[in-house]
């Protein structure tokens, strides 16, 4: 798409921050997509484990989670996790899973209820998202 119509569509953001998400978003602001496929049969467990375990421990480390679904197919669940920068990811990657809490008390009951096959996407909100 042109700067023109860009601008067309979007007046009140700069060529700038229409061509280069980041530009709008700050200090590299992001969010993590993450896909898991859970255990056949195990998904209401896994999502009373989500809701009650691992996403008040990782938010009570400073995590944003931003979005938990659970698949229509019943074997897949997804969620969002929003990133101020690739340092505050470091951060609280190593805040979480190198916590003693994690490896020794989620990691087990992660590995009993799902795929270790994860499929974590970096993305970007649009510039209309209501994400941004």
């Amino acid at each position: 798409m042109s700067d023109a119509a860009n601008r067309q569509w979007f007046p009140a953001l700069s060529a700038s921050c229409i061509n280069h998400a980041t530009d709008c978003l700050g200090a590299g602001m992001f969010y993590e997509l993450r896909r898991y496929a859970i255990n056949a049969g195990r998904m209401d467990e896994w999502v009373r484990f989500m809701e009650e375990t691992i996403i008040p421990f990782q938010v009570g480390k400073g995590m944003v989670i931003a979005g938990s679904f659970r698949g229509e197919d019943d074997t897949t669940y997804v969620w969002l996790r929003r990133f101020a920068s690739d340092a505050e990811r470091e951060r609280l990657y190593q805040a979480v899973y190198q916590s003693a809490e994690w490896k020794n008390d989620i990691a087990p009951k992660v590995a009993e209820l799902m795929s270790p096959d994860i499929d974590v996407t970096r993305i970007v909100p649009t510039p209309r998202s209501v994400v941004n």
